[in-house]
């Protein structure tokens, strides 16, 4: 898991559709916020951690494949928590 550094703070973007031009907003986290994004953080790896297991435990290749999308469902969600602190 990442450290989660007090002084981050979050990229807001918009992007405008006539000129493709993306606008920057950041503002600091508050320590509130970074908790839970840590907490959030924590529980998507579990997942991640827990359905790639069942994956492997599976003998019935739609279940194991459906475990297997799961967990990229999981690690997509922690990669976009990863992003906001980038």
């Amino acid at each position: 898991m990442p450290e989660i550094n007090k002084n981050m703070y979050i990229s807001i973007g918009s992007e405008n559709n006539k000129k493709k031009e993306k606008e920057v907003l950041s503002l600091p986290l508050t320590e509130k916020e970074l908790s839970a994004i840590e907490d959030q953080l924590s529980g998507e790896k579990l997942l991640i951690t827990k359905f790639k297991a069942y994956s492997q435990m599976c003998s019935d290749s739609e279940i194991k494949q459906k475990c297997d999308t799961i967990a990229s469902q999981h690690q997509a969600h922690y990669d976009k928590l990863l992003s906001f602190l980038n």
